[in-house]
């Protein structure tokens, strides 16, 4: 019996370890509105494991941010995030991009007088990479935070 319990033991310690650990593919998006500038802030984070995926596609296998690279994300970032208002396509500006710690974070913004009666948003960003990708998206305007859960089957998603 205690033979049985140790090794029992042993193979829950094998089945927990570090090695057969599964990390959840996972970007979340922040966007604030700031009133007092008239701009919509967003930022988006990748963990540095999958951005790392993304910088060897765009031909960054180092994970090196030059400006052609830095040019290259944000081309990828207009493709896989955009907004619009009753249909219309709103007109992201990169700001740029950053690896700082265990992440790469891209920043864009967009100037609006005010904000629109509508807005929708697409998020696919990392899903040509896996299909397990969830995309959380968190919009902020002043203490009110709503939150959109995207994923390859639900890549879309209204704001208000």
């Amino acid at each position: 019996m205690k033979r049985c319990v140790i090794l029992l033991g042993a193979c829950l310690l094998l089945a927990t370890s570090p090695g057969m650990a599964h990390r959840a593919h996972f970007s979340l998006t922040d966007m604030w509105w700031r009133v007092d500038r008239s701009t919509l802030e967003i930022t988006h984070s990748i963990h540095l494991d999958d951005a790392m995926v993304l910088l060897a596609s765009l031909g960054a296998p180092d994970g090196t941010l030059d400006a052609a690279v830095q040019a290259k994300l944000m081309h990828y970032l207009e493709r896989t995030f955009s907004l619009t208002s009753d249909g219309d396509p709103l007109e992201l500006e990169p700001v740029g991009a950053q690896i700082e710690g265990d992440f790469l974070w891209l920043y864009q913004e967009l100037e609006l007088a005010k904000l629109p009666d509508q807005l929708q948003l697409s998020c696919q960003l990392m899903q040509d990479f896996s299909a397990e990708q969830v995309n959380q998206v968190n919009f902020r305007v002043g203490d009110e935070v709503r939150t959109l859960r995207l994923n390859r089957d639900r890549h879309a998603g209204q704001l208000f």
